[in-house]
C-alpha cells in the first residue's frame, strides 16, 4: 500500500507533494538485517530530499538517510522507532563535463547508472577501485570508513571534488568545485563518511577518466604473500592499477591496468619478461567483462550471502597475512578488494558457529560487521555530540548520538 503525501511544512499548501509509503517492503530490509520503518519517504529529487532532511525535527518519528542499505552500520541507529527515507529516486545526472573530466550527480545515483551513463559519453570510472553496483553515490561517500583516504588507491573518497548538502537546522553546506580552494573551511568529512548523522549528501561532483584501453593480468594458485609481493612490485614499477582482486577461494590475483595502448603494452611486455609463464593477460573487453561481475558480487553488501558471518576487517598491509593465518582454523573464506598503500580492507567469512576471537596477534584498524547480530549502541565521540547538537538539535536524523 502507498499513497501521497507531503513532509511537515510552514509552508505546505505551497509544497511539491512527496511519496509517502505507510507500508514499507519488509523483505528489502530483512535481507539486509535492517529493522522495518514505520513508513518511506520518497522523494523525487534533491531538493524534495533536502526539504525532508530539514523538516526532521518536525517528524513523528526519527528519520533515517537510505539509499541500498548495504553499507549502513544497525549499531548507529540505536533503538528509536524509525522512519526511513529512501533517496534511489534522487538519480538524475546533473551534468558532464567533457573538458575537466568531472560529472556532478544526485546522491541516489547507483554506481551502476554510472558507469552506463559515462560510457555513453567517452568517460568511465577506470581510476577507482570495486565498489558495489547497486550501492548509491551518497551511500559510498557516507559510510563509516575505519581508517583515512589513501592517494592513489582508487578511494572514493579522493575523487570527490565538490559536495552540496543539508542539515535539520537548515544549515546548507556547497564544497564547489575548483581548481584551488585558497579559502573557508572544509566540512565536506562531516558528511563523507557521517552516516547522515548530521545531515543529507544531496549531490557530489566527482573525478572521472576518459574511456580508455585495458588490461586485465591474472597469476593463478598463489598464497596471498605472493600476492601482496607481486602488487609492492608494480608499485616500485609505477604501474598503477586501477583495481585489485584476490580470494582464498581461487588464490587467483587479478590487476586491472588501464591507459593508452602504447604504455599498456610496454606495462605487459615487462610482466611476461619478469613472471615468464605465470602470468595471462586479457584485454579491454575481459577486463570490463570481470569488473562488471565482481561488483555485482562484491562481498562488502549487506544482503551478500554470508553476510550474517561476514566481518568487514581493515589491517595494516604488513601485518595482513599474520592475522589471517592466526584466523584460519575458524575463517571459510575471505576476499580482499580494496587494496591500499599501507592497509588493506579484507571480507572475511567465518565458519558456521565460529565467533570473532576477542583478541588476535595482529589487531585490525578497525572492523565492520555486515550483518550485527547484537545491536550494542555505538560509541560516539564528544566532538561529534557537540556537532550534532548544533546541526541536528531536535535530533530528528535516527543515525547519532
Amino acid at each position: 500500500m502507498s499513497n501521497t503525501s507531503s513532509a511537515p511544512s510552514s509552508s505546505e499548501s505551497s509544497e511539491e507533494a512527496i511519496e509517502c509509503r505507510e507500508s514499507p517492503d519488509a523483505c528489502f530490509y530483512g535481507a539486509r538485517g535492517l529493522p522495518v520503518p514505520a513508513r518511506e519517504w520518497w522523494p523525487d529529487h534533491a531538493e524534495q530530499l533536502g526539504r525532508l532532511v530539514e523538516t526532521a525535527g518536525d517528524a513523528e518519528w526519527a528519520r533515517l538517510l537510505l539509499g541500498s542499505g548495504e553499507h549502513l552500520r544497525a549499531t548507529s541507529l540505536g533503538e528509536r522507532r524509525i522512519e526511513v527515507v529512501r533517496t534511489e529516486q534522487c538519480n538524475t545526472i546533473r551534468a558532464i563535463d567533457l573538458e575537466s573530466a568531472t560529472v556532478r550527480i544526485e546522491c541516489g545515483v547507483t554506481w551502476g547508472q554510472l558507469h552506463e551513463a559515462l560510457d555513453d559519453e567517452g568517460l568511465a570510472l577506470h581510476n577507482y577501485r570495486l565498489y558495489p553496483r547497486e550501492a548509491t553515490i551518497g551511500g559510498l561517500l557516507a559510510r563509516w570508513q575505519p581508517a583515512e583516504r589513501q592517494f592513489r588507491t582508487g578511494d572514493i573518497r579522493e575523487g570527490c571534488v565538490a559536495l552540496s548538502t543539508t542539515s535539520p537546522a537548515r544549515d546548507a553546506y556547497d564544497y564547489l568545485a575548483a581548481p584551488r580552494k585558497a579559502s573557508g573551511p572544509d566540512f565536506r568529512h562531516l558528511y563523507i563518511g557521517g552516516e547522515g548523522a548530521l545531515g543529507a549528501i544531496l549531490e557530489a561532483t566527482l573525478v572521472v577518466s576518459p574511456t580508455q584501453s585495458g588490461r586485465l593480468c591474472r597469476w593463478e594458485d598463489i598464497e596471498l604473500e605472493e600476492a601482496l609481493a607481486i602488487r609492492r612490485q608494480l608499485e616500485h614499477w609505477d604501474m598503477s592499477s586501477a583495481w585489485s582482486h584476490w580470494d582464498s577461494n581461487n588464490r587467483q590475483l587479478q590487476v586491472a591496468l588501464h591507459g593508452p595502448s602504447s604504455l599498456l603494452e610496454s606495462y605487459v611486455t615487462r610482466l611476461r619478461r619478469e613472471y615468464d609463464g605465470d602470468v595471462s593477460v586479457e584485454g579491454t573487453d575481459a577486463l570490463m567483462r570481470e569488473r562488471r561481475r565482481l561488483e555485482s558480487e562484491h562481498p562488502a553488501r549487506r544482503s551478500a550471502p554470508g553476510a550474517a558471518r561476514t566481518q568487514h576487517v581493515t589491517w595494516r598491509r604488513s601485518e595482513v597475512v599474520e592475522a589471517l593465518d592466526a584466523l584460519d582454523e575458524t575463517l571459510e573464506q575471505w576476499e580482499i578488494v580494496d587494496w591500499g598503500s599501507h592497509h588493506l580492507s579484507v571480507a572475511v567469512t567465518l565458519e558456521k558457529g565460529a565467533t570473532w576471537p576477542e583478541t588476535t596477534s595482529s589487531q585490525p584498524m578497525g572492523t565492520r560487521p555486515l550483518r550485527e547480530e547484537r545491536r550494542e549502541a555505538a560509541i560516539w565521540p564528544e566532538w561529534m555530540q557537540r556537532v550534532k547538537a548544533e546541526l541536528d538539535p531536535e535530533k530528528g536524523l535516527a543515525v547519532g548520538p
